[in-house]
């Protein structure tokens, strides 16, 4: 598998999946989380992102509970108004991606270098319960 991103190579991240529904508001916290989670969720559903996201909780995350990674994936996502499209939605996400590569922002974990923004996702989706 070529290395582009993490969650683009499993396919998660792509055609208007999981994360696509993610959106950070203005004054919408709860809204905000409850997207950040049902995304995470349905990246659970990936034994790939489950195994890549136990091993930064084992390593660089170690100690981040569910509300510390949700507040970090939010806090690195501009405040969008919540009519955003998910096409928006996802262009901020990989722009974020994409920024932390750039910034050298990145992590080691089984055998991937991650974004600092995809090791939290993917994170967070082996706390959770996954979609079924």
């Amino acid at each position: 598998m070529k290395r582009r991103t993490f969650l683009i190579a499993t396919g998660l991240l792509g055609g208007g999946a999981g994360l696509a529904t993610l959106i950070v508001t203005r004054g919408g916290r709860d809204a905000s989380r409850q997207r950040i989670l049902d995304a995470a969720r349905t990246l659970a559903a990936d034994p790939e992102v489950r195994a890549v996201g136990r091993a930064c909780l084992d390593g660089p995350m170690a100690g981040l509970d569910e509300d510390a990674l949700i507040e970090e994936i939010a806090g690195a996502l501009p405040a969008v108004e919540p009519q955003t499209t998910p096409d928006r939605t996802m262009a901020a996400l990989l722009e974020r991606i994409q920024a932390d590569f750039e910034q050298e922002a990145t992590v080691s974990a089984a055998g991937w270098v991650l974004s600092g923004t995809e090791a939290r996702l993917c994170a967070l989706a082996a706390l959770l319960e996954p979609v079924r």
